[in-house]
C-alpha cells in the first residue's frame, strides 16, 4: 500500500540534478521504483520512505540516462541506457560496494532510445538507438576462439536496420523472441530464430 505522501504526490526534486528520464517500478515488490536522470545518475527509491534514496548511482552514464529496464525474471538486474550510446546492466546487490557495472558495451553510435529486457529470458535484452539500430543481446554469450571479428561482442547477437528515427522497442509478452520497434517510418516485428 502506498503512504499518503506518495499518493499526495511526493517529488524527486532534490535526488537528481536535472531531468528525470526515466521511471521503473521493480517487477516483485510494490514499493521500490528506479529513477534515471539526464544528471547521469540512477536512484532507487522505496515509496515507503517519501523523498529518501535507498540507493544511487552517480555516474551511471557519462551523460543523459535516458531509460531503464528492471529484469521481471531477476529482480537483482537493472539495464540503463544512455546518451553516450552505452548499454549497462546493473547488479543492484552490488550498488553499495561498486559503482560499476556488472556489464557494459559501447556498440551504439548515438544515444539509447529504448531498453528491455526479455519477459521470457533472464539474460536476453533489446535495445534501440538513434543511429538506427535495434540490437538483441544475449548475456549468457561467450566469445568463440574463432570469431572473425573481435570488435563485434559476444554478447551481440542480432541487430536489425532499415528505420530511421527508432523510438521504442518491445518484446511479445506470449511469443518468445518476438520484437516490435516503432519508429518515424513506421513500425517492425520480427523475430530472430536464436531467441
Amino acid at each position: 500500500m502506498l503512504s499518503d505522501a506518495v499518493k499526495g504526490g511526493s517529488s524527486l526534486l532534490g535526488q537528481h540534478a536535472a531531468s528525470v528520464e526515466d521511471l521503473q517500478w521493480s517487477p516483485r515488490g510494490d514499493t521500490c521504483f528506479a529513477s534515471a536522470s539526464a544528471d547521469g545518475s540512477i536512484a532507487l527509491w522505496d515509496s515507503r520512505q517519501p523523498g529518501a534514496c535507498t540507493g544511487r548511482l552517480e555516474r551511471a552514464h557519462l551523460s543523459d540516462v535516458n531509460v531503464i529496464s528492471w529484469n521481471a525474471l531477476s529482480e537483482h538486474l537493472l539495464a540503463s541506457g544512455g546518451d553516450d550510446g552505452v548499454i549497462n546492466v546493473w547488479d543492484l546487490r552490488q550498488v553499495s560496494n561498486s559503482n560499476a557495472p556488472a556489464i557494459s558495451h559501447k556498440w551504439h553510435r548515438d544515444a539509447i532510445t529504448s531498453i528491455e529486457w526479455s519477459p521470457h529470458d533472464a539474460a536476453c535484452l533489446v535495445a534501440s538507438g538513434a543511429d538506427h539500430q535495434v540490437t538483441l543481446w544475449d548475456f549468457t554469450a561467450e566469445p568463440l576462439d574463432n570469431t572473425p571479428n573481435n570488435d563485434v561482442p559476444a554478447h551481440l547477437l542480432f541487430i536489425h536496420q532499415g528505420q530511421r528515427d527508432i523510438k521504442e522497442v518491445h518484446w511479445h509478452s506470449q511469443m518468445p523472441g518476438t520484437v516490435i520497434s516503432t519508429a518515424a517510418d513506421g513500425f517492425n516485428i520480427f523475430r530472430t530464430i536464436s531467441i
